[in-house]
């Protein structure tokens, strides 16, 4: 058997006796490696070409292709390609990947092979060719990595691509012109049937911009509505440019289409929001305007433009030139702060190159500040004119009190001039009624012992009134010395004795622990004992008299009783001097007790008043005020 190839001898050249030495001059002019293996699949011979590196080859003699240090199968497993080699059968462009001894990159190669067999027909081994595919490999990375690249781009920015073969008349898309459309499976239709794609109203702009680009080569850039599957719309945007062959002539038009939807409907919204804003700008009654950074004016609302006497040419003129007295006002420093350290203001102020009161108010935007203002002038007009007012009424007030003052002093001396001036011949009177009572006890016969008793009597009354008199104008003219005062205790004692003085009365009095206040004690004892008094004394009758004193959460004092009670529409005259609501027979008495009390409470600062119905009792109210006291 004559071999082919021997380990004995491992060669990097053919000799002129090797079956290959016919081929040593084309090999040596080819980028490929001739190389030979024996039956056993280990490399025996390797030719490079003359330009080649050969640093690498003498770790491949002897060893197997799938032997070699981190060898990877790439177009087909390792299994795959020793069961072809062990079934004698030929190869074409097998790749591989190996390391190199100093540690690059990995060597990347291609080799086709075809099996050798002695003139018995034995099988020998296989021989063939190689070639180092690296570079390719490398560029072949590169574009995989810029795909994905380009993949991911397209999947973020919601971008595909298409074309259309303007001979044939045919479209074709990629992945994400299919997704963006929500279309079937399909890569290709017919031009016109792109139509059906969009919404119809677009149409003839579609048809207008293809002829051009196909015509003239006029580029197009398209925001429309796509149609999806049920009619939904999207909105994309469809660019298309054409593609010229080496003669001139259009063979192509190629392009991009994007989902455009989210930023178009966001658009659209801030646009509608912003009309909305604008037209509520416009309809407000204030003036409103928004100035930027460098100080010019970018909006003002109708209502601004009449107010300030401007036109719309006010816009995009700086703040300054149109108002340049505001630049060293209240105004400009207002608007400086606001601008300057991001604050609201909120100011009134005269502006008088208008001659009228501005209410102000300026808020820092993004892009500079906004101002409203409100004409007060006529409020501020008003205000003035009530303050006048005021004052020539609180002057008027003054002199009335100062006037009511001077009365009531002149009342209240008159009052007890006159009870002195009546108390003279009253006890005159009374004298003489007794000397003639003496005179005529023996002659005098019933009818005049009557006449003498109702002169007595008319006397005494009239001595009640005015003691009465003197008492009201004693409340009203004495002094006050404020104080602490145990409104508690203070009870208790005036229903001690009034107990004393009718100790067959059967009654329940109830006074609440803790009834303080602050006033003069003398005052505040006349009212205590006129209220329980007038409790007591319209409560008779009842078995057992109840009567309450306390004071109520919010402050107020009260005295309750269970007697007779009055009617609610009589009582505006309760507290009038010698008004009564009661017959005298039943309950006597002068009416000087409630007056007496409201002239107390009145000298406190406070008010009195009552609540009642007929034989059910009554509840006086009555609140204090001791500021109003310490300043008496």
């Amino acid at each position: 058997m004559t071999e082919v190839s021997s380990f004995a001898q491992p060669r990097f050249r053919v000799q002129p006796s090797d079956p290959a030495a016919a081929m040593d001059p084309l090999l040596t002019l080819t980028a490929d490696w001739y190389w030979e293996q024996d039956a056993e699949l280990r490399f025996t011979s390797v030719l490079p070409p003359e330009r080649a590196q050969c640093h690498e080859l003498p770790a491949v003699v002897g060893r197997r292709r799938w032997e070699r240090p981190h060898a990877r199968a790439l177009t087909m497993s390792w299994e795959e390609h020793r069961e072809r080699l062990l079934r004698h059968l030929s190869f074409h462009d097998f790749q591989y990947s190996v390391a190199t001894t100093s540690g690059q990159a990995p060597l990347y190669i291609s080799t086709s092979g075809a099996p050798m067999f002695d003139r018995a027909g034995s099988f020998v081994g296989y021989r063939g060719i190689a070639r180092d595919i690296t570079a390719q490999w490398q560029e072949r990375g590169k574009l995989q990595e810029a795909e994905a690249l380009l993949d991911m781009a397209s999947s973020l920015g919601r971008l595909g691509a298409w074309s259309i073969d303007v001979k044939s008349g045919m479209v074709r898309w990629t992945a994400g012109v299919r997704a963006i459309h929500r279309m079937p499976s399909a890569n290709e239709c017919a031009a016109l049937e792109l139509l059906d794609m969009y919404a119809p109203e677009y149409g003839e702009l579609l048809l207008d911009a293809y002829r051009r680009c196909v015509t003239d080569g006029v580029p197009f850039d398209l925001e429309l509505e796509a149609l999806a599957g049920r009619g939904e719309r999207s909105w994309v945007r469809l660019m298309g440019v054409a593609v010229r062959d080496h003669a001139g002539e259009i063979v192509r038009i190629q392009g991009a289409v994007q989902d455009i939807h989210r930023s178009k409907t966001s658009a659209e919204a801030q646009r509608q929001m912003a009309e909305r804003f604008r037209v509520t700008l416009d309809s407000l009654t204030d003036a409103f305007g928004s100035i930027d950074r460098d100080w010019r004016i970018t909006y003002v609302n109708p209502a601004a433009l009449a107010m300030l006497k401007l036109d719309e040419t006010a816009v995009g003129r700086p703040l300054w030139d149109v108002f340049p007295q505001a630049r060293d006002s209240v105004f400009g420093e207002n608007y400086r702060a606001c601008m300057e350290r991001r604050e609201v203001r909120r100011f009134e102020a005269f502006f008088a190159p208008l001659g009228m009161w501005l209410r102000a108010s300026a808020f820092p935007s993004e892009h500079g500040i906004s101002v409203s203002l409100t004409d007060i002038t006529a409020a501020r007009e008003a205000c003035s004119q009530l303050e006048r007012m005021n004052g020539e009424l609180d002057r008027r007030v003054r002199e009335r009190t100062a006037e009511l003052k001077r009365i009531n002093e002149e009342l209240a001396l008159f009052t007890l001039s006159l009870a002195h001036d009546l108390r003279a011949p009253l006890t005159g009177i009374s004298s003489f009624s007794v000397a003639l009572e003496e005179r005529i006890a023996g002659i005098c016969d019933e009818k005049g012992k009557r006449y003498l008793s109702c002169i007595q009597g008319g006397i005494a009354r009239m001595e009640e009134l005015i003691e009465g008199l003197l008492e009201l104008s004693r409340i009203g003219r004495a002094g006050m010395a404020p104080r602490d005062v145990d409104l508690t205790t203070m009870a208790r004692e005036v229903v001690e004795a009034l107990s004393t003085s009718d100790g067959a009365r059967a009654a329940l009095v109830d006074v609440q622990e803790g009834l303080r206040t602050r006033g003069d004690a003398c005052l505040l004892h006349t009212l205590v004992e006129n209220l329980l008094g007038n409790a007591w004394k319209f409560s008779a009758g009842r078995n057992p008299a109840c009567i309450t004193v306390g004071q109520q959460p919010d402050g107020t004092f009260f005295v309750r009783d269970n007697g007779a009670g009055f009617d609610m529409a009589r009582a505006d005259a309760l507290f009038a001097p010698f008004t009564r609501l009661h017959d005298d027979r039943q309950f006597p008495g002068l009416g000087i007790g409630l007056a007496s009390a409201r002239r107390v409470v009145e000298r406190h600062g406070g008010r009195i008043w009552a609540e009642s119905q007929p034989d059910r009792g009554s509840t006086f109210f009555f609140t204090l005020m001791p500021q109003a006291g310490d300043e008496a």
